[in-house]
């Protein structure tokens, strides 16, 4: 990973009106993203400040690869809006420099079941739920990936799909050595870290449920040169 990035395990992401996630197994986080929480065994991470996660199995099969699939859901489902609002002008604010892309999420295993199961099994969860939700691929070391490609034949795969609402086909792919599939996750990955995050407004995390008593107003007069 490039040094902007952190790569964080055992995980929960927040949001600033206090929805979270599943605790993901890897989290790939913007490296200036602050600790809210850092014990050895989790960490709460700000929704804001996420790349995309990992579900990693040591085997994948039908029920969990759903399993992966739906916790990767919960985490694309979480809205972001705590973000440092650029002014234009006096009291005239507009958006992040840059607008935040979607949240990636992939599914890991060193073996499983066969790769077509699999796929089918991917197929029908991503039918029944919106596409916004999906997961970006799959990765099995010793077989293959199965990944999203456009419809339009424009290129044979792709590993991430930018915009979500993308038509694509679904790809069924066999590595043909040793570290092909891994390779092609590394890709996938490196291809979203480009490109920078926008500014995490912390206050929005920090001032929820506070309350200041307002005790007095009073000025005072400058000194004349």
């Amino acid at each position: 990973m490039p040094g902007t990035v952190e790569v964080v395990h055992n995980a929960e992401i927040i949001t600033a009106t206090g929805e979270s996630s599943r605790q993901c197994d890897i989290v790939i986080v913007d490296k200036n993203t602050p600790k809210l929480r850092d014990i050895k065994s989790h960490r709460i991470i700000p929704v804001e400040c996420v790349y995309g996660v990992i579900e990693v199995k040591s085997r994948l099969t039908g029920p969990e690869l759903i399993k992966a699939c739906e916790n990767i859901a919960t985490v694309k489902r979480l809205p972001r809006n705590a973000y440092v609002k650029l002014r234009k002008a006096p009291m005239d604010f507009a958006g992040p420099q840059y607008p935040s892309p979607p949240i990636f999420g992939y599914a890991f295993s060193f073996g499983g079941i066969q790769l077509k199961n699999l796929g089918r099994k991917f197929f029908e969860w991503c039918e029944n739920n919106p596409q916004e939700t999906h997961p970006d691929a799959v990765w099995v070391a010793d077989s293959g990936m199965i990944v999203w490609g456009p419809t339009n034949g424009a290129q044979i795969w792709h590993p991430n799909i930018i915009h979500p609402q993308t038509e694509r086909d679904l790809l069924i792919l066999g590595g043909r050595q040793e570290g092909d599939v891994l390779l092609g996750m590394i890709i996938g990955i490196s291809s979203l870290l480009v490109r920078p995050l926008p500014q995490l407004d912390l206050s929005s995390y920090l001032t929820k449920g506070l309350f200041y008593w307002v005790q007095g107003r009073e000025s005072f007069p400058r000194k004349r040169s």
